[in-house]
């Protein structure tokens, strides 16, 4: 009984520990996807704004008809329209279906979206001005 009584105190450091890098360890996954994600948008924003350059001032209104053109892009699957798995980003557009010069608010007007949110119900966006904002659903 006295062996219990002096691990004790040692077992519940050990178990607090492991609470503590089990969350950390969470958060820091979280922050990685956050920022994957926003540097992927970085890309598509990039990109888009390319497009829309080279197309009559129109924006894509897929994100294959963005990728399919875009040299800026890289290929392969690391930036998914719509992908089925929430662990990785993937997005949709929401560009106006009009020319730019159109648009009457560019800095409030959606162009790109992440499909999934945050644990904390926010949503990146890429705005049709090309600047990148973290949105509460």
């Amino acid at each position: 009984m006295k062996r219990i009584r002096k691990l004790l105190p040692v077992l519940i450091v050990v178990f607090s520990l492991w609470v503590v890098y089990h969350q950390v360890k969470e958060w820091v996954q979280a922050r990685a996807a956050r920022v994957e994600s926003v540097n992927q948008m970085r890309d598509l924003s990039a990109a888009a704004m390319a497009y829309a350059a080279t197309h009559g001032n129109s924006f894509p209104t897929t994100i294959p008809m963005l990728l399919a053109a875009s040299p800026l892009l890289p290929p392969g699957p690391e930036i998914s329209p719509l992908a089925s798995d929430k662990t990785k980003p993937s997005y949709e557009m929401v560009a106006p279906a009009q020319p730019f010069s159109r648009v009457s608010d560019p800095a409030r007007t959606p162009m790109i979206r992440s499909v999934f949110t945050t644990k904390n119900g926010e949503r990146i966006i890429v705005f049709c001005d090309g600047h990148i904002e973290t949105v509460s659903e």
